[in-house]
């Protein structure tokens, strides 16, 4: 299973930029209904 990734847009909210990252890099239109992890570079880097 291969999960996609990308940079956090700060002016969107979690559930916005998940939408946003799996449709750019997959094509897929989704409906979070749970968010699995967030990783902040900065603190765990």
């Amino acid at each position: 299973m291969v999960f996609a990734g990308g940079f956090y847009d700060t002016g969107l909210s979690p559930k916005e930029n998940i939408v946003k990252e799996i449709k750019e890099e997959s094509g897929y239109e989704v409906i979070p209904t749970k968010v699995l992890a967030l990783l902040d570079m900065n603190k765990q880097a």
